[in-house]
């Protein structure tokens, strides 16, 4: 998908967050397309911190990414097109389309503009970290297992084995090969897939 499809799609949420230090991850503005994309009204989000529309485990390494951008002044985010999740209003993620570019103004200072896209795929998701706790899941995921998203929102000790006791194996083979690692992948996300019947 090109930046052109996602910046002029109907579908698309257009956010503008601040880039300065005192208000940094603060959304400025909005567009049309964020009630359609995330489920939320403009007052409801503007002003508020961007991360109120990510997964716990993006919104929690967020802050650390622009603190790391405003000392380095590097990053690999701007102006490539990323997959990732993305968190609707009902608690349920999705996976989206995102582009983010800087855009300096005399004005308001630096601020980023995120161009979001809901990405469609036949599949469900559920995203946990290497413990094998839920992070977030999709909607199908949710009808499926009767579970509602603020469960997992209210209990951190949500885990896998809860829904799915065969992988406990599974992630129990993880944790043992990470055993010596003293790196970030004992914290990085596990994402496990099932398509839709």
């Amino acid at each position: 998908m090109s930046s052109s499809e996602i910046l002029f799609s109907d579908e698309a949420a257009i956010i503008h967050i601040s880039g300065n230090k005192e208000s940094s991850g603060k959304v400025m503005k909005t567009g049309h397309g964020l009630k359609k994309c995330f489920g939320y009204d403009r007052s409801e989000v503007n002003s508020h911190n961007v991360t109120m529309l990510m997964t716990n485990m993006f919104a929690s390494k967020h802050n650390q990414f622009l603190e790391q951008y405003y000392q380095t002044a590097r990053t690999m985010m701007f102006n490539r097109e990323r997959s990732l999740f993305a968190a609707h209003k009902t608690g349920y993620c999705f996976q989206v389309h995102i582009l983010i570019k800087q855009m300096p103004s005399l004005a308001e200072g630096i601020q980023y503009v995120g161009m979001i896209k809901p990405q469609t795929s036949d599949n469900d998701f559920i995203l946990t970290d290497m413990n094998g706790y839920i992070d977030s899941f999709t909607s199908g995921v949710g009808q499926l297992f009767n579970i509602n998203p603020q469960l997992v929102k209210d209990n951190s000790n949500f885990n896998i084995q809860f829904i799915a006791p065969e992988l406990v194996e599974f992630f129990d083979s993880r944790q043992n090969q990470n055993m010596d690692k003293d790196d970030a992948s004992m914290n990085s996300s596990f994402l496990l897939q099932s398509g839709r019947s």
